[in-house]
């Protein structure tokens, strides 16, 4: 019986740590926090934490739709994502009458903690 418990705990064990090795599945509620505190800063103005379009695009689940490259890309310079002829980036650009997005400097750790925040509110409700 303990050697059968044993084995249920390691398998228990290795789920736990294979589910947590997925960067979309594993939250680090730092990562978050600092997230929502940019998001709030920069980005609440003109989008809104669900699918619901404000002067930009709703942003739930946008880490499913888009890589996290080109989420970063798109955030730290759409213009020049739009100039390169990035078909997604111009279709935006076009959807919300041509306004471009503000360029934002923010470092690789803002930027993750952006994209941790972004991958903890898919599935949002319409309204919010």
């Amino acid at each position: 019986m303990i050697e059968l418990l044993k084995w249920f705990l390691v398998i228990f064990t290795l789920m736990i740590i294979q589910g947590c090795s997925n960067e979309k599945m594993a939250y680090d509620p730092i990562l978050v926090q600092n997230g929502l505190e940019l998001f709030d800063a920069k980005c609440i103005a003109c989008h809104a934490i669900s699918e619901r379009p404000k002067v930009g695009p709703g942003l739930a689940n946008v880490t499913e739709r888009k890589s996290d490259e080109w989420i970063a890309q798109f955030v730290r310079n759409s213009s020049e994502l739009i100039l390169s002829g990035d078909v997604d980036a111009v279709a935006i650009f076009n959807e919300y009458n041509q306004i471009p997005m503000p360029a934002y400097e923010l470092s690789d750790n803002e930027m993750k903690s952006l994209l941790s925040y972004l991958r903890s509110i898919k599935g949002t409700s319409e309204f919010d």
